[in-house]
């Protein structure tokens, strides 16, 4: 049975499979088999990871991303899982010996800078200015303003707590989950929770597709800096502290800038025979 080669990244806890699809090894068709990719995504049966990530050829561009959730499903964007694949594409040497290239997603295009941050691991990429849809009453969710609606590539809810403590303690799930699957978001929405110290926000993220809440999410990083620039203070800068780690977002104009730590943890050989005998699923890693 055939295998195909893979690179597991992480992304400040963000974990991702990584797969370089140039030569479109991966067709359409196992692109959308959402089973398949769900369980390589599985904690348990599979390698583990919160989302795939394709990295594929694009006429005029250093390259295309095509994102899965760990539910299987294709979504617009994943603002760690860019760096990530940003990180990745420059070891395939696609940036052609610049600091700075371009990719779509989802028919978007985006920028990347290859040094940015206090490492030169950090890949930077800017997001368009986010769509942000603050006529949305949140109120019923039992949480007092400020809060917001927006869309990073994806849609977020964001909500600020008062205290960096309330935040600990909250149970996210709990929390999260009535307005993940409230009605007012007929595509779903990712939820963010975050409290405020020594101008750093601390953030929290519930996911939808990873129906859980991830160690960081990097369009929620976006989204939650440009949430405070608009109800705290108008910073150029915003340092995010989340439970995988730091994240920075700089505004160059009203254009946020998402940078942070990303690096490749192990290669390894995902088979196929899943597809042809539902009980196997097989891996073989090289660290």
């Amino acid at each position: 049975m055939p295998a195909i080669p893979f690179v597991k990244y992480e992304s400040t806890g963000n974990d991702f499979i990584v797969i370089d699809n140039r030569k479109g090894v991966i067709s359409e068709d196992l692109q959308n088999n959402r089973a398949f990719w769900a369980r390589a995504c599985h904690r348990r049966f599979g390698i583990g990871a919160d989302g795939v990530l394709f990295l594929c050829k694009k006429a005029k561009f250093n390259f295309e991303m095509i994102y899965l959730n760990a539910d299987g499903a294709r979504v617009e964007m994943c603002g760690n899982g860019s760096r990530a694949l940003a990180h990745f594409a420059a070891t395939l040497r696609l940036n052609r010996g610049k600091n700075t290239m371009r990719f779509l997603s989802s028919g978007v295009e985006y920028q990347v800078k290859l040094v940015q941050g206090p490492q030169k691991n950090w890949p930077s990429i800017a997001f368009p200015p986010p769509n942000s849809v603050d006529q949305i009453d949140l109120m019923s969710f039992g949480y007092p303003r400020p809060y917001l609606f927006l869309n990073t590539g994806v849609p977020h809810t964001v909500f600020a707590l008062e205290t960096l403590e309330e935040l600990q303690q909250l149970e996210l799930g709990k929390a999260a989950l009535p307005v993940r699957h409230s009605p007012l978001f007929p595509r779903g929405t990712n939820v963010n929770f975050l409290a405020i110290e020594n101008d750093k926000i601390h953030l929290r993220t519930f996911e939808r597709g990873v129906e859980n809440e991830t160690y960081s999410c990097g369009t929620g990083a976006v989204a939650a800096a440009c949430f405070y620039r608009m109800h705290f203070k108008k910073v150029q800068r915003a340092q995010l502290i989340t439970k995988g780690g730091p994240l920075l977002v700089s505004f160059i104009g009203e254009i946020p800038w998402l940078s942070g730590p990303t690096r490749a943890v192990f290669k390894g050989l995902l088979s196929l025979y899943v597809l042809y005998n539902k009980e196997s699923f097989g891996i073989d890693c090289i660290v």
